[in-house]
């Protein structure tokens, strides 16, 4: 195990969800969200409280001999977020559909990793800044499928919805993947992919493959 010593041991997670963990192995029991309140702006957010038990300390900045542990992730929409490199990493591993229900009482990696952020400056400005975030590297008997992404996108690259839907539903690479058939109809693909940046859609309905 690496760990980094530090004078002072604080076992508490504070609001931001900055566990003394960079990288742990664990079985995740749960998750659950937690509202909150910035005191300055009073402005209202969500965050998401994922529990883990069984946990292997891989790496550390202090040291933790706990069986459990915490970790706490802003929720967002937008892709650049910490929420959206949680999100990426899971779909990495479970296909375009993954997602942290499916996570539940697997032994999961995690690591504290740079993702490309979208934040706010001093000067009130916003801009992209890598920072460390919550990512998923291995997940309980996943193996990575192939990321049939690029070829959803090009699928649906200049089509209506239900175009796209008539295109996938009568694709045999499509309708040998049921995880991604699933999630056709109530249209949770195309609303992942828009998320995600790699589509868009018009003001007359039409999807849009965004430049990398």
């Amino acid at each position: 195990n690496i760990l980094v010593q530090t004078n002072e041991w604080k076992p508490s997670l504070d609001v931001t969800g900055q566990s003394p963990l960079r990288k742990f192995s664990g079985v995740m029991e749960k998750y659950a969200g937690i509202p909150g309140e910035d005191e300055t702006s009073k402005r209202q957010y969500m965050s998401v409280e994922l529990s883990f038990t069984d946990v292997e300390v891989i790496e550390s900045i202090e040291p933790y001999p706990y069986p459990i542990a915490q970790i706490r992730v802003g929720y967002s929409q937008s892709a650049q977020s910490r929420w959206g490199a949680l999100a990426k990493s899971i779909r990495r591993l479970l296909g375009p559909t993954g997602e942290l229900d499916h996570c539940i009482k697997k032994r999961m990696v995690l690591v504290m990793k740079p993702y490309l952020l979208r934040v706010r400056g001093e000067d009130g400005s916003w801009g992209d800044a890598e920072s460390p975030c919550w990512q998923v590297e291995e997940i309980e008997g996943a193996e990575a499928p192939e990321d049939l992404t690029p070829y959803i996108v090009g699928v649906a690259d200049g089509k209506l919805d239900k175009d796209i839907y008539s295109a996938l539903l009568t694709d045999p690479k499509i309708m040998a993947r049921p995880e991604i058939v699933t999630s056709i109809p109530d249209r949770k693909l195309l609303d992942t992919l828009v998320m995600a940046g790699a589509l868009s859609r018009d003001t007359e309905g039409i999807f849009h493959r965004n430049s990398a």
